[in-house]
């Protein structure tokens, strides 16, 4: 199940204070977040921060359950909903989504020395998407 909320919200708090515990990174108001959820538990998230317009900042945490199926709705909530032109991702630099969101259109363009804590395990990886590299994927 897929619940959605923001800093304002039950749902948007929850989801918010669960991704903070698991990566350690406070979320500051105000936010929006997609929660997963199986068997009443959160089991992935991704927060949504620093809206601009053109674009909005993501950090997301799941380990084992995020898939095309997350990414999939969480460019629909940036590009079609928020109607931004560009998604940035902030994630882990030892998590496996360093190696998935290359293969679903995104472009590393920077490491975060030291985001999530010390370095070198608290580096985060910046990844940017635009519509354009979305686009084939989000069909499948």
């Amino acid at each position: 199940m897929i619940v959605s909320g923001n800093s304002n919200d039950e749902i948007g708090r929850a989801i918010g204070a669960w991704f903070s515990e698991k990566t350690g990174k406070p979320m500051w108001a105000p936010f929006a977040s997609i929660g997963w959820i199986r068997n009443n538990c959160i089991v992935a998230a991704a927060v949504f921060c620093e809206f601009t317009g053109p674009n909005v900042d993501v950090h997301v945490y799941g380990p084992g359950e995020f898939r095309r199926t997350q990414a999939r709705q969480i460019a629909d909530y940036v590009f079609n909903h928020l109607k931004c032109r560009r998604l940035t991702a902030k994630v882990p630099r030892r998590g496996p989504l360093v190696d998935l969101l290359p293969r679903l259109g995104f472009f590393q363009e920077a490491v975060l020395e030291g985001f999530y804590g010390e370095s070198p395990d608290g580096d985060a990886i910046l990844f940017r998407l635009t519509p354009d590299s979305a686009v084939e994927w989000m069909k499948k």
